[in-house]
């Protein structure tokens, strides 16, 4: 009988002090990787000997494998011949705006050089584009939203690596002179022909549907003529006397002030969409 319970004793131990034990030892918390805090510690960060401009990738949020990194660091490879390019994912945004993050962490990780930098913010649940110098005076504001337009979808379905490569695809054809799909703009055309196509309408069926305005001998001929004329009186009711001097002229006047602020100044700039 003591046996089995030595036994019974044994089998409870076992099993009841690994719980015990994973009770006792400390949870340990994992925390978000912010590339803004490192920055200087990419899973890639290449030159280009000819131009000097770097290509940097800080996969943050680990979406994708070595093999896409490799692969979409020679998709970005043309860009280096404009600029600095950069591609950058993450699941902290310590900012909290996507647009502001982007332009902290290019400042870090390029200063104002020219070049630019998509960002998957997984945080945030946002695309951005972020450019500066020379390549920003091509990859505008304008086409950052249209490039953003284009690929958020392929970052909805989880297809990450296709999403960056169509980004720096057309980012490409851009610096190339080449033309990009602009389907936001196409709709945006397609909806102001439209509206001003209601308003020629409406000023032509205006125009003649107006009531003509009656004139005025024909309002005269119309109305009743009456006349009734009264004698005025004059009726006296007093006197009074004023002493008004001659004043001598006197003149003032005043002064005003004004003032003026600045306020901070960046040369880049970008778009982003939700995904």
């Amino acid at each position: 009988m003591r046996k089995t319970l030595t036994k019974v004793s044994l089998f409870i131990v076992s099993i009841l002090a690994p719980v015990l034990f994973a009770c006792m030892v400390p949870a340990v918390v994992s925390q978000a990787y912010d590339p803004l805090d490192y920055y200087d510690d990419p899973d890639l960060d290449k030159y280009n000997p000819e131009t000097d401009y770097r290509i940097v990738i800080i996969d943050g949020a680990n979406l994708l494998s070595s093999d896409e990194i490799k692969q979409l660091a020679n998709d970005m490879a043309t860009i280096t011949k404009y600029g600095n390019v950069a591609f950058v994912t993450t699941d902290y945004n310590s900012v909290g705006d996507i647009m502001r993050y982007s332009e902290k962490l290019y400042k870090k990780l390029f200063g104002t050089e020219s070049g630019t930098m998509l960002i998957i913010d997984m945080d945030e649940r946002e695309i951005s584009i972020y450019s500066d110098g020379d390549v920003y005076k091509v990859i505008t504001d304008g086409y950052g939203y249209d490039i953003t337009d284009n690929i958020y979808r392929y970052a909805s379905n989880g297809d990450y690596y296709t999403c960056a490569s169509k980004a720096f695809e057309q980012m490409t054809m851009l610096l190339e002179g080449q033309k990009i799909a602009r389907p936001m703009k196409v709709v945006c055309s397609a909806v102001m022909a439209l509206l001003t196509s209601f308003l020629i309408c409406f000023f032509i069926v205006n125009g003649a549907s107006k009531i003509q305005n009656t004139s005025n001998a024909e309002m005269l001929s119309g109305a009743a003529k009456s006349l009734r004329y009264t004698t005025p009186r004059v009726v006296r009711t007093g006197e009074t006397r004023t002493y008004s001097p001659q004043s001598s002229g006197s003149g003032g006047g005043g002064g005003g002030s004004r003032g003026g602020g600045g306020g901070g100044h960046h040369s880049g700039g970008g778009g982003h969409h939700g995904f």
